[in-house]
């Protein structure tokens, strides 16, 4: 995808190398909007596809018949108020894809903060796509 540098994925266990599953990948917010904008580009990097068209499309819509949530498939939260997905980190970070503003927008943090950041970066996107120049 490009990326500028290497990413890491946090131990659970230096001891055993385990990684934990849940959060711990670890990269700079120019590499996380780069992931972003694969999955807008339903997994495309300019001429390559690099993950499967059918795989984005499923980890990013509402799915009824999975758990634990019909609105999170495959790491991926999905914005039943909008047409956008994003992925939610355990410190306030947040990559939030907008298909219909074409627009990836990446918070980091250590915390989350006291805004509300789905509304808010829904808002960020509706903002920058009324006022993007013409092509």
């Amino acid at each position: 995808m490009g990326a500028e540098a290497d990413g890491s994925w946090s131990l659970d266990s230096d001891r055993h190398g385990f990684e934990k599953m849940f959060v711990g990948l670890n990269a700079r917010a120019i590499d996380f909007a780069r992931f972003g904008r694969v999955y807008l580009n339903r997994g495309r990097n300019g001429d390559n596809q690099i993950v499967p068209a059918d795989f984005v499309d499923e980890a990013t819509r509402v799915d009824t018949t999975t758990d634990p949530a019909s609105d999170y498939q495959y790491l991926w939260w999905i914005d039943r108020a909008r047409s956008s997905y994003y992925a939610n980190g355990d410190h306030g970070q947040f990559i939030y894809v907008d298909p219909d503003a074409d627009i990836v927008i990446v918070r980091h943090g250590t915390g989350p903060g006291e805004i509300d950041w789905i509304p808010f970066l829904g808002d960020v996107a509706d903002f920058t796509a009324e006022h993007a120049p013409a092509p």
